[in-house]
């Protein structure tokens, strides 16, 4: 029974990777290039394509994820007293007690992998619909105004853009949150060690 509970965990764990970064990914694609994603999308491209797309967009929201937490360390700076050696002792603990008491921390993983798609998904959102306003201008300035603003695409990649900023800023409360529920996990797993609760073997 615990080989089963161990291996549905593990698949669980790289189920939430895949989806934690899978997920902004193709999101950035689908805006960047919308023509094209969705009529590859409804056609039948084959399988070497789509894992070629699965793959890319894998290492997009990976630059993507790195982009949003350099903002918010830079923005906003380190939580207070969160010095290297309070870091490093957090961490030795979290990886200790998930190893031994890994059903005690389902649930500040899911919360860390839903934290990372928001900032991912709302790097994605910003940098697509920027990306689409600044062609869009770049085309009327190369035809010398010949060619027309249509207003609708400007509003929706505005909108695409601010949406973007606002789960940007509220990835913010998200990280606080996060980093609560880690140590709850933490404290909850110390708790079960000390009351000699077994641990998955």
């Amino acid at each position: 029974m615990t080989d089963i509970f161990k291996y549905l965990l593990k698949s669980f764990v790289l189920l939430r990777d895949l989806v934690g970064y899978l997920i902004p990914g193709l999101v950035f694609l689908a805006l960047i290039d919308p023509d094209r994603f969705w009529t590859l999308a409804g056609s039948n491209p084959g399988w070497i394509f789509v894992a070629v797309v699965l793959l890319a967009s894998y290492v997009i929201a990976q630059l993507l994820a790195a982009v949003g937490y350099a903002l918010l360390n830079l923005h906003f700076g380190k939580p207070k007293g969160d010095s290297p050696e309070t870091r490093l002792a957090a961490l030795k603990d979290k990886l200790y007690y998930a190893t031994y008491y890994p059903d005690v921390f389902i649930e500040a993983n899911r919360q860390d992998t839903v934290h990372l798609m928001r900032i991912a998904t709302s790097m994605a959102l910003v940098l697509a619909g920027t990306t689409q306003i600044f062609l869009i201008f770049y085309g009327r300035i190369r035809t010398h105004g010949e060619e027309p603003v249509f207003l609708l695409p400007l509003v929706s990649w505005t909108i695409c853009v601010i949406a973007g900023i606002l789960l940007f800023l509220n990835s913010r409360s998200g990280d606080a949150h996060n980093r609560e529920t880690m140590l709850a996990a933490v404290a909850a797993a110390k708790d079960a060690e000390q009351k000699g609760r077994k641990p998955a073997e």
